[in-house]
């Protein structure tokens, strides 16, 4: 009767390191597949920012290019050309070749914020070069400034903001030739790099108001 009792209670012990270790098991598999789902959707979520944070850099030179053209200045002021290059919309503009009187924004590209700071943070100073060669292939570049989150704003200004891991460039350029209106279009290209990531926009602009140039 004894021997009886004790095989019972031996057999009530494994079942209950079974139960334990199955348990166990089934928490740390949950503990993981939900660590990576969190892990997956901050990286999603990251992916998502820098998409806008791109779009954003079209918008950008797009509303350059209006301001210019409601105000009856050249359509490229401050794009393709300084704040005050006297008449830029005369210079002569060979298609699909590198110009002169684009600033690097062309070559290695530029920075710039919605309230028209540079990548330096300083009020209105426009398109700033990024300060680096661009090679396409790059995901994690040298030089460029991080933008700041503030007041729900990704800009270049650095007080009281919080600092982000998002590095915006953009590219100005003049389409190749062959085309009869590609006097009056630009390629805009806007990278936005974070974490050895990047994500691309690419968007074509014209000049609306169809003045030559």
């Amino acid at each position: 009767m004894n021997k009886r009792n004790q095989n019972q209670k031996g057999f009530t012990l494994v079942e209950m390191l079974v139960s334990v270790f199955i348990i166990s098991f089934s928490l740390i598999s949950i503990f993981n597949i939900n660590s990576k789902y969190n892990q997956q959707t901050l990286q999603e979520k990251e992916s998502f920012v820098a998409t806008l944070i791109a779009q954003e850099g079209i918008e950008i030179v797009k509303n350059l290019r209006d301001t210019n053209s409601l105000s009856n200045a050249c359509w490229l002021k401050g794009v393709t050309e300084d704040a005050n290059p006297g008449d830029p919309c005369e210079v002569t503009i060979v298609l699909g070749a590198p110009q002169a009187h684009i600033p690097t924004c062309v070559n290695d590209g530029c920075e710039v914020d919605y309230a028209n700071r540079g990548g330096t943070g300083t009020a209105d100073a426009g398109l700033t070069d990024w300060g680096s060669a661009f090679v396409d292939s790059e995901t994690d570049p040298a030089d460029g400034h991080f933008l700041y989150l503030k007041n729900g704003f990704y800009g270049y200004d650095t007080s009281n903001a919080t600092w982000t891991p998002y590095r915006r460039r953009i590219i100005v350029s003049y389409p190749s030739a062959g085309d009869t209106d590609s006097i009056n279009r630009l390629d805009i290209r806007v990278i936005v790099y974070w974490k050895g990531k990047r994500v691309e926009v690419r968007q074509q602009i014209y000049n609306w108001r169809g003045d030559p140039v």
